[in-house]
């Protein structure tokens, strides 16, 4: 999951569109996610604001991050 969630943030980089604002954002996510296990290691706001930066469609995001904070979805 994290992977997908590392693509999504490069997609959003690679965008020749995308305000400065949001750029520095999203390098600083993508500094964050070079963690496999960022998101046990956060608050569920941030987590929730960092899965919302990342476009994930609202109504996804409780059940991305409970897939994310799923110790059985880590090795």
């Amino acid at each position: 999951m994290i992977h997908e969630l590392r693509t999504l943030n490069d997609i959003i980089l690679k965008k020749d569109n995308i305000s400065e604002k949001t750029r520095k954002k999203q390098l600083l996510i993508k500094d964050i996610l070079k963690d496999d296990n960022c998101f046990m290691n956060m608050s569920i706001d941030t987590a929730f604001n960092i899965l919302n930066d990342l476009c994930i469609p609202k109504e996804k995001i409780k059940e991305t991050y409970n897939k994310l904070i799923n110790f059985n979805n880590y090795e």
